[in-house]
């Protein structure tokens, strides 16, 4: 896949049709990356809180 990062929004094209291309908005704050999906996302609107793990 590739990917492209403008501003705050983040957009995942996948090389496999299998694969649908998707759309995220996404910040970090205190060492949190949230995501909210968006067009092409399994679930538009859903929001993801990712930590990193040592």
């Amino acid at each position: 896949f590739t990917y492209e990062i403008k501003d705050n929004e983040l957009h995942i094209d996948f090389e496999s049709d299998a694969a649908r291309d998707a759309d995220y908005t996404f910040s970090v704050k205190n060492g949190v990356l949230t995501m909210t999906g968006g067009e092409g996302s399994v679930e538009p609107g859903r929001v993801y809180e990712l930590t990193r793990q040592e």
